[in-house]
């Protein structure tokens, strides 16, 4: 999500992220708190561009050591559409890089 007046909220969970046995985050078993956040991220703050490229300067995030950084995003619009991409390949699973693509449609006030 991104306001008018300069600052962005990204929440991006993955769809099968199993329920904790209780129901309680409280009483989560050991294993349920880092499985449910292995599947969720999470960060805002402002944001600025520059030459087609997105910079979201982060004020609070799921991963601490995004706080006080910046993540950088090329970025396409068009059709009410938001496409981001790292602006460098990502390293997971074993340092493998990685270039993913998120698309975003605007949403309309009766949705």
């Amino acid at each position: 999500m991104y306001t008018a007046d300069g600052y962005m909220s990204a929440q991006i969970m993955r769809a099968d992220r199993p329920d904790f046995e209780l129901g309680d985050l409280t009483a989560a078993h050991k294993d349920e708190l880092p499985n449910a956040a292995s599947g969720y991220l999470a960060y805002s703050g402002p944001y600025s561009v520059t030459d087609g490229v997105l910079a979201h300067h982060v004020d609070v995030s799921l991963l601490p050591n995004w706080i006080g950084g910046t993540q950088y995003r090329a970025a396409q619009i068009g059709d009410s559409r938001l496409e981001l991409s790292p602006t460098h390949p990502v390293l997971i699973d074993g340092g493998q890089p990685r270039l993913g693509r998120l698309v975003w449609r605007r949403a309309h006030p009766s949705e």
